[in-house]
Formats: C-alpha cells, sequence, structure tokens
C-alpha cells in the first residue's frame, strides 16, 4: 500500500512525461522572460509568425548578430519566410529551438514593447540550442525580446 501511494505520488507530482529543460547547453540567444507580468502577456496570432526557411537560417542568423530583433521590408520577410505576407510590419527576431524542424512549433507572446518567442517541441533526450530566427508581425518594434525552448519527452 505505501508502495501505491508513493508511486501515484511521484506521478502526480511529475507527470507521465517531463517538460524540462532538454538541452545540453545554453545558446547566449536564451533569455527567460519574467514569470509575473501586468498586463498579462498575449498570444500573437499564428498567422503573423514564420519560421525563417532552412536555406535562408545562416543569412537570418548574421543580421541578429549584434541586436535581438531587426526591422526587415516585405520583400525581405517574404524571401525568408518564402511565404507571400499581406501585412506591412515584419521584424527577424531570435528565437532558439530543440529537434528543430522535426516536432514542435513557434509562439510568441508579447506585453507592450516586450516579446517572448517560445520554441515547444518533443524529445527523448537533451539536444543543444538550435538559433533559429523567426519572422513576425507586430504593430510596433519589440524592444525587449525574450528567447526559450521548452520540450517535452
Amino acid at each position: 500500500m505505501k508502495r501505491a501511494i508513493l508511486i501515484l505520488t511521484v506521478v502526480l507530482l511529475y507527470g507521465c512525461g517531463t517538460s524540462a529543460r532538454m538541452w545540453t547547453s545554453i545558446d547566449t540567444w536564451f533569455r527567460e522572460a519574467p514569470v509575473i507580468s501586468e498586463p498579462p502577456w498575449k498570444k500573437v496570432p499564428q498567422d503573423q509568425l514564420y519560421s525563417v526557411l532552412p536555406d535562408k537560417r545562416e543569412e537570418a542568423i548574421a543580421l541578429l548578430a549584434s541586436q535581438s530583433a531587426v526591422v526587415v521590408p516585405l520583400q525581405d520577410a517574404e524571401r525568408f519566410s518564402g511565404t507571400p505576407l499581406r501585412l506591412s510590419k515584419y521584424y527577424l527576431v531570435r528565437g532558439l529551438c530543440l529537434a528543430c524542424g522535426n516536432t514542435g512549433g513557434f509562439l510568441v507572446y508579447r506585453n507592450g514593447p516586450r516579446i517572448s518567442v517560445v520554441h515547444h517541441s518533443l524529445a527523448s533526450r537533451a539536444l543543444p540550442m538550435t538559433r533559429w530566427p523567426v519572422i513576425v508581425s507586430l504593430d510596433t518594434f519589440p524592444f525587449e525580446v525574450y528567447v526559450e525552448v521548452t520540450a517535452d519527452s
């Protein structure tokens, strides 16, 4: 009976999988968003968010070498995303991922002039963080960019 209670306690505390730090090292782009924030963070609609194409990734990373966000003209936003776009203001922002391209995807949350770029994926083991910039349409420049990754096993 004690063993059953112990197992039940472990399952309730830790769940079936883990949503933990599933990386082997921390990239310098990684920056956690504050936990408590007023007003609350709001999710940016998915149709305003685009991962940079794999063959444009290194070029996009170079543009973000000294700053976490840059304004990109519509033509460059389309070239980086490989998608015809309809809005007018686009920004190239830092992003990180684990198991890039295999599972998961990016989400962006906004809180005033701050954004949080989060990639969530599935991983069976700890992986290195990979730099993967994102194109996002926002009405104003994101003066503060947080970049996070999460993974479930």
